[in-house]
């Protein structure tokens, strides 16, 4: 229910009002009456989520009028009765509200989270008859699932001696998960006659309790001799400078890779982005200076500059090249660059493909990318028990290029290679093996010998598609590039 609260209001220069203030004892003529919010849910809540978001948002325009609005609505309720179609796709918004945040920046981390993790990200799949099996992208070093013996490629077909099914395999996220024990297989084939899945090398695997882990966005970096050329690779999850608020140290670790690579003489780059959806801007900032032709950043080049809504002033902000931005890092001065994409690819991540094309040549392998050409930053409640992160801007780069709101398409097109790889043993082998699928066709369009190819017993064969129902991924709270500075 609405409570009225009455405020005094002089009005000396209404004479009627001035005679009833003389015949009143308790001063109270002349009312003006102010709607006051439940007592149920913090007024202060709402208006702060209106207020900042009717400044800031970029859609702010096409906001609902306040007249419409029911501001005793929880928080999350109304926070997304503002939202605007444009922000987001598929049914889901990029902008979010957060209750009782934590002082890290956790939720830009490669893992679903990282506070209770058996340390592994899997895609779930289903065959023609429902049968339903998880694959393990990958595996954090020093955790559960890497003690245990998991390794990428593995299929999770069972947990605690149950099947996997379209309900349970949610438990592999591992939120507050117990000890269990897994039965991984390899997958040999989809059958022919029935299109199902065909499992061999079954084993149990027992996993210890989810624990607190530690995601490293500099997952692994190494320099591959091949075709005459010392070709750098790094493997790269996510844009985040540290583990935690206030530390750098991942940004440290992309500077002392970019110093063994400079070192090592590498001619050529792979960057893994593949499982990267994003994070933020001085992570982004970073990495471009590391990778942009050394006269881009000498000469502090325009880098992308981000366009506010019409409140905003200034209504853009530049960002350029800079040398000094690498504080003890290298800038390795190639003549082109290799990124391997997937539908995960997203962000900061696309920014960073964007900033550096109109600079030299960025081959894309892998899969269509998600398609983030936005950025938000963060607000607090001043109870601090609220934290929004609202798309505040757009992204362009220095030829105010930003038409990427459907992704990236990829140079070289893996897709079929793909799905047909699940099926074969070159799933199986780590990041970074040259066999790998999407770094072994980075390194034969590096030499000219690459061609699409595509898995068939013989010419009348036909294969069934694992169908994805399921990416570990879709539990990451990111939205667009995060704007940290």
């Amino acid at each position: 229910m609405v409570n009225i609260k009455y405020n005094v209001i002089s009005a000396v220069s209404s004479v009627a009002c001035l005679l009833t203030a003389l015949f009143s004892l308790l001063f109270t003529a002349c009312v003006k009456e102010e709607p006051v919010l439940s007592s149920d849910v913090p007024s202060s809540t709402q208006e702060w989520i209106y207020a900042t978001l009717w400044e800031h948002y970029f859609w702010y325009s096409q906001m609902p009028d306040k007249s419409s609005l029911n501001f005793s609505d929880e928080p999350q309720t109304f926070f997304d009765n503002l939202l605007v179609i444009e922000d987001g796709r598929n049914g889901r918004h990029y902008s979010y509200l957060e209750e009782n945040p934590i002082n890290t920046r956790s939720q830009y981390f490669s893992l679903a989270q990282t506070e209770n993790s058996y340390g592994f990200d899997f895609r779930a799949y289903t065959d023609r008859v429902k049968t339903t099996a998880a694959y393990i992208e990958y595996v954090v070093l020093n955790t559960p699932a890497s003690r245990a013996g998991l390794q990428r490629g593995d299929w999770i077909i069972e947990i605690n001696g149950a099947q996997l099914n379209g309900t349970n395999y949610y438990a592999l996220l591992s939120t507050g998960g117990a000890a269990v024990t897994l039965t991984v297989a390899t997958l040999e084939d989809v059958s022919v006659g029935n299109n199902t899945f065909v499992f061999g090398n079954k084993r149990e695997v027992a996993l210890d309790a989810a624990e607190s882990i530690e995601d490293n966005p500099v997952y692994l970096h190494k320099v591959i001799e091949h075709g005459g050329k010392k070709v750098g690779y790094m493997v790269y999850n996510h844009f985040t400078p540290g583990k935690t608020a206030n530390s750098y140290e991942y940004d440290e670790a992309l500077r002392e890779v970019s110093a063994d690579f400079k070192a090592a003489g590498i001619n050529e780059l792979v960057l893994d982005l593949r499982y990267n959806n994003g994070g933020t801007i001085s992570s982004a900032i970073l990495l471009c200076n590391i990778l942009a032709p050394a006269d881009v950043v000498n000469r502090k080049a325009s880098m992308c500059k981000l366009v506010y809504n019409d409140k905003q002033k200034p209504r853009e902000y530049t960002y350029n090249f800079g040398t000094s931005l690498l504080s003890g890092g290298k800038n390795l001065d190639l003549g082109r660059l290799y990124v391997l994409t997937s539908n995960i690819t997203a962000s900061a991540s696309e920014m960073l493909i964007n900033c550096l094309r109109p600079y030299y040549t960025v081959v894309l392998t892998g899969t269509q990318t998600v398609g983030k050409n936005v950025g938000s930053n963060i607000y607090k409640s001043s109870d601090k028990q609220w934290e929004m992160h609202p798309i505040t801007s757009r992204i362009f780069n220095s030829k105010d290029e930003s038409d990427y709101q459907d992704g990236f398409a990829p140079d070289i097109d893996i897709q079929r290679n793909l799905m047909n790889g699940l099926i074969s043993s070159v799933s199986r082998v780590d990041l970074g093996d040259e066999r790998e699928i999407l770094l072994h066709a980075a390194l034969q369009h590096m030499d000219g010998t690459y061609a699409p190819t595509v898995r068939s017993s013989s010419p009348d064969a036909t294969y069934a598609q694992p169908a994805p129902v399921f990416h570990s991924f879709e539990r990451r709270a990111t939205n667009g590039v995060v704007i940290d500075r």
